[in-house]
């Protein structure tokens, strides 16, 4: 009974398989938002269209892609509801603009990998909170399909296990990393040459002859 509720589920298809891109299949230029539980009447997508641009493709400087977001919302009970698009960890946190059942032209941006978020504008919302209010819809970018889902990137930092090994510092540029592989020591006794001496006693590095 189970496997013929998730072949009917697969037969149905969502939101982005109405959709006929020019190019590639739907799932690469079109993102499903998911509602949390208590806002289960709601859905809704975001296609992903390259801005308009002389050159033929529109990307920054630095060569990062630049998008239009169309977002198509359904189901949002009354009230005013507002769009972000957040990098990994909440960072950047870009506001984009307000939305409502039906369509909405949104954008542009140019994030490589990117969460969408659709929000509550809610003034009794926590101020500690990164957004105005609950959050109701939410849906990830093609380009973070490779990413693991069921684990969040924590920030690495330099650390020793008794053992001996000493692991290094992240590169500024990779800062981030699977949470648990901080537990994990090789198998290999660790390699200390000169443990339990003097740092005195020992003669001086000369270049070779």
């Amino acid at each position: 009974m189970i496997h013929l509720f998730l072949i009917a589920g697969l037969l149905a298809g969502g939101p982005c398989d109405a959709w006929n891109p020019v190019h590639g299949d739907p799932g690469l230029h079109c993102i499903e938002l998911v509602p949390r539980p208590e806002f289960e009447s709601a859905s809704g997508s975001v296609r992903l269209v390259p801005a308009q641009s002389p050159f033929g493709v529109a990307v920054t400087r630095d060569g990062m892609p630049v998008l239009d977001l169309v977002v198509r919302l359904d189901g949002l009970p009354r009230g005013r509801y507002l769009a972000w698009a957040s990098g990994p960890l909440l960072s950047p946190l870009l506001p984009l603009g307000e939305v409502r059942n039906g369509e909405t032209s949104l954008g542009p941006i140019s994030l490589d990998r990117f969460t969408i978020f659709i929000t509550r504008d809610d003034s009794a919302a926590s101020p500690a909170s990164a957004f105005p209010g609950p959050i109701v819809l939410r849906g990830m970018s093609p380009s973070s399909v490779l990413q693991p889902h069921i684990t969040v990137p924590a920030r690495a930092q330099a650390h020793a296990h008794g053992s001996g090994w000493e692991m290094p510092a992240p590169h500024p540029s990779a800062p981030l990393m699977t949470p648990g592989l901080e537990v994990l020591v090789p198998e290999a006794t660790a390699w200390l040459p000169g443990r339990g001496v003097a740092a005195a006693s020992l003669p001086a590095a000369r270049p070779r002859a």
